[in-house]
């Protein structure tokens, strides 16, 4: 909710500068599968504004103990370390406010930088180990009776900067269609996990799980990359 408010302000800011300055509306599509719409006005002959919403939302399960032992899972928390594996339903939603700089007026290669509000949630469900039964919490394997239910929630930073680069200027002076492309890293520190089953899992054991699941180094980035078209009135 507060992600689409944010939107609609920035929408509101845009609006306002239309009549006086260049402004393009550019849509995209992300390597994660999400999608997104955003505005960008001129601000000077080397810097653009962008306002973007965002929206990914997608089903997974994690791969067999033996897969994951070869190729760790890379989640947008970050890379999962947990001997368990669980079905996954990621949802994100991004409003950021972008500032393109432009080191030429008429150059189409730009650095970006901002700040997104970040809704980041991603629900999970554990398994049973396809190779004995049984789930690996902690310092113990528990079946599947001891368990009932494991099942949790994993979520980042709401506001976190964004540090990128791209390809395409949708305001340069005549040019109406263009293509567009970014490259960027937002920092939405360490992922917050909640986690629960049955009470005869040990609490100790369930905070192992969670520390597990992307250990004490994990990088707080998440990577983002997109491809579009722009269109400028």
């Amino acid at each position: 909710m507060l992600t689409r408010i944010f939107f609609t302000l920035g929408l509101t800011l845009l609006a306002t500068t239309a009549q006086a300055q260049d402004t393009a509306i550019s849509v995209h599509v992300s390597a994660d599968g999400g999608a997104g719409v955003e505005l960008t006005t001129q601000l000077t002959d080397n810097f653009n504004a962008r306002f973007s919403y965002h929206q990914t939302n997608f089903r997974y399960t994690d791969p067999s103990d033996l897969v994951k032992y070869v190729n760790p899972i890379t989640h947008p928390a970050g890379p999962m370390r947990s001997n368990s594996y669980y079905d996954h339903h990621f949802k994100q939603k991004i409003g950021s406010v972008t500032v393109d700089w432009y080191t030429d007026p008429e150059s189409q290669f730009h650095y970006s930088f901002g700040l997104s509000h970040n809704d980041l949630q991603d629900n999970i469900v554990g398994h049973e180990a396809l190779w004995g039964g049984g789930y690996d919490i902690g310092n113990a394997v528990y079946t599947a009776t001891q368990v009932g239910k494991l099942q949790g929630v994993i979520r980042s930073n709401r506001f976190a900067p964004y540090l990128g680069c791209g390809w395409g200027n949708p305001v340069l002076k005549r040019k109406q269609w263009g293509f567009i492309a970014d490259a960027g890293l937002i920092f939405q520190g360490k992922p917050d996990i909640t986690l629960t089953a049955n009470s005869t899992v040990l609490p100790a054991d369930l905070e192992e799980e969670k520390s597990r699941l992307f250990g004490p180094s994990v990088a707080p980035l998440n990577l983002l990359l997109s491809v579009g078209v722009s269109y400028q009135w």
